[in-house]
């Protein structure tokens, strides 16, 4: 063998292994007593950040799970109950599961919990904490994070809290508090929440305070400039990412803080840009991945969002969101029987899971399900109190089978119920749906109680059916000023159209050609950020 053709078998050798796919990993929200959520919260942030950087594993980030939570109608600020927990780790389909609960041991702490695989093993883990300093917190992290190691492989190298989480981290309270608000901020594109100004107020007030008691510690720098982002100041904002530079980079807030000042300030295109960048720096976070799908689907991609949801669900095959995901990209591009296929798998892998069951009785109504629909809904109404969607969903279900009348029944018991704000776009395409259903099926009533509902709530189609013309000329003569926001004075951070974001003063915006969502072109002396000329 001549010695070009031995290189070229090796190099083909080599690209032909594949780099191993990381775990799937997620860390249910720590337990605590009420006066001690600082240190808990902590120390999950830390244990979170030790075992990404392994590299071990794809993991869910603290906000990704929180987001589960709510979907499934649970508090994310409520401990998690240990009875829970295996239940959650199914819903979010992970291959390793984490969750504690911390306990006031004299002037320390001990934290207890379990490590919990696919397969059903799982190992217990007792931590103590001397106090609630940040050695200690760090400690307490890599501990847990050992613990995983433990039921993973053996002789791993032990996970460590990066270094960037511990330099400079003088005042850990403070900075847990601002963790605690921001974590109540919205993650996802599909279901955004709302935040009241005091909310945001309070926020940035919080982050404030961490960044004057922490002014050196990157973590808490990001917190700041991404509830500054959120809450309109862009400028601060913008300034704060470009101070840190580089030192914030390892930080998937820091991220998270570039995606919304692109994506609210500049563009959705930019918004991706920096997406697709944060995945390339950190392939280990499945916030990231999760995100692209949602921007490329508001973005009116279906194609690119299908690409996208595939690529997520390769991170986390068997995982009821990742699978719902792939449903509505599949159903996007009009692939009706694939995408009832995909939600069936959601709905099986999370047997108990409220999404994943709205989810496949949403997908069974496309394909003229509606007898499965119903069935599916009843027990969702049966098992606890139903979202405002669900109650929805099943009012087109009978519609679907010829009950006009129960439909209309039905509808008007959803409008009496209390609505959630955190669920403003889902209720708003439910309700469009079925005014869309009622239409064709020449329910007038029902289409126009339906489409009044949907327009109450910000919803905007991308293009109005035409069935529902004359009923929007009428609603406009009748309200011809129509509601711009979800609720009042609320914020939807992560929405491209309603409402607003409340920027800085036009004489105190950045440069036209400030776009923190560009990579890698010079700095600007300005803004010590990148700059895109235009």
């Amino acid at each position: 063998m001549t010695r070009g053709l031995a290189l070229s078998c090796a190099l083909l050798s080599a690209s032909a292994v594949a780099e191993p796919r990381r775990a799937s990993l997620a860390v249910l929200p720590f337990s605590a007593e009420k006066l001690e959520t600082d240190v808990d919260l902590l120390v999950e942030w830390h244990t979170v950040a030790a075992l990404a950087a392994s590299g071990r594993y794809a993991v869910y980030h603290p906000k990704q799970v929180r987001e589960l939570l709510r979907q499934e109608g649970l508090d994310p600020d409520a401990p998690v109950a240990r009875a829970d927990a295996p239940r959650l780790l199914e819903g979010l389909g992970v291959e390793r599961g984490v969750f504690a609960q911390l306990t006031r041991v004299g002037v320390g702490y001990r934290l207890e919990g379990a490590v919990s695989g696919a397969t059903g093993a799982a190992r217990a883990f007792s931590v103590t904490l001397p106090d609630g300093l940040a050695p200690s917190i760090a400690k307490a992290a890599e501990d847990v994070a050992a613990a995983v190691d433990a039921l993973w492989q053996q002789h791993l190298a032990p996970a460590t809290v990066p270094q960037v989480y511990r330099e400079n981290l003088v005042h850990p309270k403070s900075w847990a508090r601002c963790l605690e608000r921001l974590n109540r901020l919205p993650t996802s594109l599909d279901h955004p929440g709302v935040v009241t100004a005091a909310e945001l107020d309070d926020l940035v007030v919080s982050c404030r305070v961490a960044a004057q008691q922490n002014p050196a510690h990157a973590p808490t720098l990001s917190a700041l400039a991404l509830a500054l982002a959120t809450a309109g100041d862009d400028v601060e904002a913008g300034r704060l990412i470009g101070q840190l530079g580089s030192a914030g980079e390892p930080l998937p807030l820091w991220w998270l803080a570039r995606f919304w000042l692109a994506a609210r300030y500049d563009s959705g295109d930019h918004g991706l840009q920096v997406l697709e960048h944060a995945a390339r720096v950190h392939p280990e976070q499945l916030i990231f991945p999760a995100l692209r799908v949602e921007l490329l689907e508001r973005l009116g991609r279906p194609t690119a969002a299908l690409d996208a949801a595939r690529s997520y669900q390769a991170l986390l095959p068997g995982s009821a969101p990742a699978l719902g995901h792939l449903a509505r990209a599949l159903s996007g591009v009009g692939r009706h029987d694939e995408a009832v296929e995909r939600a069936r798998e959601a709905a099986a892998a999370f047997r108990s899971g409220r999404q994943a069951r709205l989810e496949l009785a949403t997908q069974l109504l496309k394909v003229g399900g509606g007898a499965e629909a119903l069935t599916l809904l009843e027990g969702l109404r049966r098992d606890g109190p139903a979202s405002e969607v669900a109650h929805v969903r099943l009012a087109e279900a009978q519609l679907s089978l010829g009950r006009a009348d129960a439909a209309l029944r039905q509808a008007k018991l959803a409008l009496s119920g209390a609505a959630s704000p955190h669920a403003w776009l889902p209720r708003g395409r439910a309700w469009y749906e079925l005014a869309v259903a009622a239409a064709h099926a020449r329910a007038p009533e029902l289409a126009r109680l339906a489409l009044g509902a949907s327009r109450a709530t910000g919803f905007e189609p991308p293009q109005l059916d035409p069935w529902l013309e004359p009923l929007t000329l009428d609603l406009d003569a009748e309200a011809p000023e129509r509601p711009q926001t979800p609720a009042l004075e609320v914020l939807s951070p992560l929405d491209f159209r309603v409402p607003s974001p409340k920027p800085a003063p036009e004489s105190k915006r950045l440069p036209r050609w400030f776009a923190p969502a560009v990579p890698g072109l010079e700095r600007s002396p300005f803004t010590s950020g990148p700059v895109l000329e235009r």
